[in-house]
This record gives C-alpha cells, structure tokens and sequence, in this order.
C-alpha cells in the first residue's frame, strides 16, 4: 500500500497528488540520493543480522544480539533505512501522497520496532537494556 501511495502516478489521490516541493531536477536528484542511501542501508543491515533475519518478530536458535555494523549506533537500521528510502521517494516524486506513505511506513515501523524490542529485551535481559541505552531507536545516538 505504502509503494502504490507513494509511486503509482495513476492512482486517485485527490489532493495528496499536489507538490510539497518544487519541480526542480535537484530536489528530484536530492530524493534519488536519499533513496539510494535508505537502500544500502537496509542492505548494510541485512548482512549484519545475518540469519537472525525475519520478516515476522521471532527469536531464532541460537539467536545472538547483533551489535555490528549499523547495530552499533542504531537498534533498527533496517527500519530506518526503509524510512529514508520512502522519505527520498517522496521528495524525488514531489507530492504529498509520498509524505502520507513515509507517515503510513513510520506508523507501522513504530509499532512492529517495540514489539521487537519487548521479544529482544525478554530473551537478552540485561545485555538489551545496556545495548537501548547505547543506541539509537530509529536515529544514532549524539552521545552514549
């Protein structure tokens, strides 16, 4: 829904078809640019977690907490990286039908982020509660 929203130029969007940005080759270029990082973001991320992977909340055999790469500084790289993705869309098409789909993404991500976090902080305890305080949820930490 979020990428028919925020991509499909025949979909009837009524208002959400108006410009919130002007119809300028850089600001398009700028989107294209914040699209591409959100991607290798989540790319950068996804190899870090490796097999404990999931599209669904699970703890895996095993499962271990990742602390590596883009873990380091954030607790959900693979959530931001989406949300600068949709957020570069957005602004690459122009219109606020990608605003009410990077608003629509962020809803869901919010959500499914603190289940995730409640299934991390039951399994690892002690070791998630230092590794939140460390960490940023969606954004880096400036300090830690």
């Amino acid at each position: 829904m979020t990428f028919l929203l925020s991509l499909s130029p025949s979909l009837p969007v009524g208002p959400l078809a108006v410009r919130f940005v002007p119809n300028h080759v850089a600001i398009r270029d700028l989107g294209v640019a914040l699209a591409c990082l959100g991607i290798l973001l989540m790319i950068w991320a996804r190899r870090h977690l490796g097999r404990y992977w999931s599209d669904k909340v699970e703890i895996k055999t095993d499962h271990q907490l990742v602390s590596t790469g883009p873990y380091s500084r954030l607790r959900h790289p693979i959530h931001t990286g989406m949300l600068v993705g949709i957020a570069g869309t957005a602004i690459a098409v122009g219109e606020w039908r990608g605003v009410a789909a990077f608003l629509l993404l962020l809803i869901n991500y919010m959500i499914k982020a603190r289940k995730e976090e409640r299934v991390l902080r039951q399994k690892f305890g002690a070791a998630f509660q230092e590794y939140e305080r460390k960490t940023g949820f969606l954004a880096p930490r400036l300090y830690a």
